[in-house]
């Protein structure tokens, strides 16, 4: 049986309406799939951040104490063990620094929403100034320590360089108090987004 054109037309437009209908939910689903993905990422990144950066405050509170604890013995040689594990926690400290400033730079440039991109551009601008806040103390304390290491250094070094470790400690108990901020931020956004799914 032949349709007019009129007729094939009409029936088209219902059987396109029909199949658009049917697949608006598996579209929502679909993003509610993504948005599910993200939020579990975006979780288990606040878990790893908070776990490391805990981490990385025992460290270098220990570094801290046990030279303070070296000078006040006068303990030549544990002070020289403080100094190179000094050394090796802040070189560690500044690659992973360099690293996560890269990747928040990196997320931000590929942010998919405005509230997505808000947060990114948030974690680059923490990331600099966390990269370059430890690069000045490591700066200060590399000039410092050839003063120790050339056996000149006087009183007022000791006090200096004593304060610039307590700054470095008190820089990564921030530090774990900005993750936790960020963490009751992530969640209160997750609980509007599952309200909006719920819509």
């Amino acid at each position: 049986m032949r349709l007019s054109t009129n007729l094939r037309t009409g029936l088209a437009a219902v059987i396109g309406l029909g199949l658009g209908i049917g697949a608006l939910p598996a579209a929502a689903q679909h993003h509610r799939g993504k948005d599910r993905r993200e939020n579990a990422i975006e979780a288990h990144k606040d878990r790893r951040n908070i776990r490391d950066d805990k981490r990385d405050l025992a460290v270098i509170r220990d570094i801290e104490q046990s030279w303070s604890l070296a000078v006040k013995r006068r303990d030549k040689v544990a002070e020289r063990v403080a100094d190179q594990r000094l050394h090796d926690w802040l070189a560690s400290e500044m690659r992973e620094n360099d690293r996560e400033l890269a990747d928040a730079r990196k997320e931000a440039a590929h942010s998919d929403s405005r509230r997505d991109r808000r947060d990114d551009q948030r974690d680059a601008a923490k990331a600099w100034r966390d990269n370059s806040e430890t690069r000045k103390v490591a700066r200060d304390l590399r000039q410092l320590q050839r003063v120790f290491n050339s056996n000149r250094a006087t009183p007022d070094d000791y006090r200096r360089k004593a304060r610039l470790l307590k700054k470095l400690v008190k820089m990564a108990k921030q530090e774990i108090r900005e993750d936790k901020k960020e963490i009751k931020e992530d969640r209160r956004e997750r609980r509007e987004d599952r309200r909006d799914r719920r819509r």
